[in-house]
């Protein structure tokens, strides 16, 4: 074989290599906690630039990191200022889930485009594509190596279907009005087949639970809204449908029995998702979202109705929502200032009355706000302040007891005793022993 018939067999293999099937964004969609498809979009033709400066050799592996089953990376560079190369981007610094094409495919040569940046799978949109056109986009994706998730927005395009693709998807916007509307799911669900329906739970009761975020940090560096979803589908009840119901809504709908109390249960997943939300950021001192959170019994199943209740219900909530960003942000810097405080001098015999009294809000508002902001009630910020500083006088110092207990602002030394114990997990001394410079 002269050089020439290597090349060429080589170029063979990678030919083969380049069609055969990518990871299955079908697959993983299937198999994962989340179900999350998460995009990276720096701009669009409604709201412009949302994130000019967007790396994808940084987000979209942030969003693997953070639990999304799959990522989306648009590719249009006119209207939405993508690139094929953030694909290899994101490939590059180290994305192993599923990558959509996100793009307005009207040629076979995208698709190849698509495989030759490392696309699993290509969006195809009917509106865009006579059904012959998309019967035949999708063979070729198909070809490639390509899995196919084919969006849908009216009844007329539901025939398209037919065709088989790995994926459907319903999109609530209209496409060249840019108008959103959440009954457009409900509408067409309707009209789709009866297995793709959720069974009905015979003597159980429907609930609907909505839930937004309030006070949306578009500067941190985890996104506030996939960081809720994320943690909201994680704590969700056994068997809850999660849905996106608007830009900044999420809806879940979940069965429970009839002698189950609605209200303490809807409570429950509050405290639940702003865990999952504190484990997903690591654990770290960044606030989590503020959530704000309403809740229906419904009393029909007709999926259309249920449309209206959630469409009803998000302007509620979002309205409400804006209402308490603003309650929330009146007295963000004043619990700021405070938090410093009580790092710089944890010793100081703190109040908590006296601190409400400061800021003019209630103890209860005060606990609220604060634990909003930082993760945890002012007083267990306190006390971890104050059980931080007597370990580090405990290892460097040959203070007594007792004055440790005095330079960390408690007054009694039993009192400052049983609290370490409870929060160390021994007591003092025993820590002197195994810690002691």
């Amino acid at each position: 074989m002269d050089i020439l018939q290597e090349i060429t067999a080589h170029k063979l293999e990678e030919i083969a290599a380049l069609k055969t099937k990518k990871p299955s964004l079908k697959e993983a969609l299937l198999n994962s906690e989340s179900g999350i498809i998460a995009e990276f979009k720096r701009r669009s033709p409604s709201k412009g630039w949302i994130k000019e400066d967007g790396r994808a050799d940084e987000i979209p592996l942030s969003y693997e990191k953070n639990g999304a089953a799959a990522v989306s990376i648009l590719t249009d560079r006119d209207y939405f200022g993508g690139s094929d190369d953030f694909i290899r981007a994101a490939r590059k610094s180290g994305v192993t889930v599923p990558i959509l094409y996100k793009n307005f495919v009207v040629d076979e040569l995208q698709l190849a485009a698509a495989a030759l940046c490392g696309a699993s799978a290509v969006l195809l949109i009917a509106a865009c594509l006579t059904k012959d056109e998309c019967r035949y986009l999708l063979n070729k994706a198909h070809e490639l190596g390509l899995e196919v998730l084919l969006e849908m927005h009216s009844e007329a395009e539901l025939e398209y279907a037919e065709l088989q693709p790995d994926l459907c998807g319903i999109n609530n916007r209209h496409l060249g009005s840019f108008v959103t509307d959440v009954e457009t799911s409900f509408r067409l669900a309707e009209l789709l087949p009866q297995s793709l329906k959720n069974a009905k739970q015979n003597g159980e009761q429907l609930i609907l639970f909505l839930l937004t975020v309030a006070n949306r940090n578009d500067s941190a560096a985890v996104d506030p809204i996939l960081l809720t979803a994320n943690a909201l589908r994680a704590a969700a009840p056994e068997k809850a449908v999660c849905a996106k119901a608007t830009d900044r809504v999420f809806a879940m709908m979940f069965s429970i029995e009839t002698s189950q109390n609605e209200s303490e249960i809807c409570e429950q997943i509050i405290p639940q998702t702003e865990a999952q939300m504190r484990e997903l950021l690591g654990n770290t001192a960044a606030a989590v979202p503020q959530l704000v959170t309403v809740s229906h019994r419904l009393d029909t199943m007709s999926l259309s109705e249920a449309a209206g209740c959630i469409r009803d219900a998000a302007e509620a909530l979002t309205d409400r929502a804006n209402t308490e960003a603003n309650y929330y942000f009146d007295y963000r810097e004043e619990l700021l200032r405070l938090h410093r405080e009580i790092i710089s001098e944890p010793q100081r015999e703190w109040s908590i009355q006296d601190m409400a009294d400061r800021i003019g809000i209630s103890r209860s508002h005060l606990h609220r706000l604060y634990k909003q902001l930082f993760g945890m009630s002012c007083r267990d910020d306190l006390i971890n302040l104050r059980m931080e500083k007597a370990k580090q006088l405990l290892t460097y110092t040959d203070l007594r007891i007792h004055e440790i207990a005095d330079q960390c602002g408690y007054q009694y030394e039993s009192h400052f005793m049983r609290q370490f114990k409870e929060k160390v997990g021994k007591t003092a001394l025993q820590y002197r022993a195994e810690t002691k410079k």
